[in-house]
């Protein structure tokens, strides 16, 4: 508000007198939101804190489930106030997802690391995993390689449609830092006895050259 408006709301601009300037629309606002993925998942209420122009207000807000990383959601009439009748401003409220512990979001897509034996993706296994609900067992088949991404439809991420993104585990193969005897016998009964060379491809393209396609 400018000086002539300040002195007619005190009462001490001219008699009748009204601003000229016409409605004022309140201010919008932007905020950041960083919520959980079950949050995202779920939905959630959240409480904002927000400084409107040096007077601070909670708001409570309804995140709906399956919302995205990146999404903005506007919250209409929320904003500043409007004056002389100017309608009142909106928030602007942009979602982050905080990073998980175990799974990674692409983009309702969830992504999960998979430890397996040697034993276990040679043999085949069932292998109990988390999921964003109660843990479930997967089937892991028989000669699975590193690397390979084992999906489980319908398990990750809801998207908002009453719908759910695919759940991907992304398999790694490890073995025991320190092995005991037996465990040393046995590996090595199984280097004499197997013919399996990981490396045959790639000694083949060496001595023969790349193969055309």
């Amino acid at each position: 508000m400018d000086l002539a408006d300040q002195l007619a709301a005190m009462g001490h601009g001219r008699a009748g007198r009204q601003s000229d300037r016409g409605p004022v629309p309140g201010r919008d606002f932007d905020t950041t939101a960083r919520i959980s993925l079950e949050q995202a998942h779920q939905g959630a209420r959240l409480t904002l804190e927000l400084d409107d122009g040096g007077a601070g207000r909670a708001l409570e807000v309804t995140i709906p489930a399956g919302v995205r990383d990146g999404k903005k959601l506007r919250l209409r009439g929320q904003g500043g106030k409007g004056h002389q009748g100017g309608a009142n401003g909106d928030i602007y409220l942009h979602i982050a997802l905080a990073p998980h512990p175990l799974f990674q979001v692409q983009p309702q897509d969830l992504y999960f690391h998979l430890a397996l034996s040697p034993w276990e993706a040679a043999l085949g296994a069932q292998v109990e995993i988390p999921t964003l609900g109660n843990p479930m067992l997967l089937t892991v088949p028989a000669g699975t390689r590193h690397a390979r991404k084992l999906r489980v439809r319908g398990q990750g991420l809801a998207n908002g449609h009453g719908g759910r993104g695919d759940f991907y585990a992304v398999v790694h193969l490890d073995i025991p830092k320190t092995l005991s005897a037996s465990e040393q016998e046995l590996f090595q009964k199984l280097a004499s006895a197997s013919d399996f060379n990981p490396r045959e491809a790639t000694t083949l393209e060496h001595a023969h050259g790349p193969t055309s396609t």
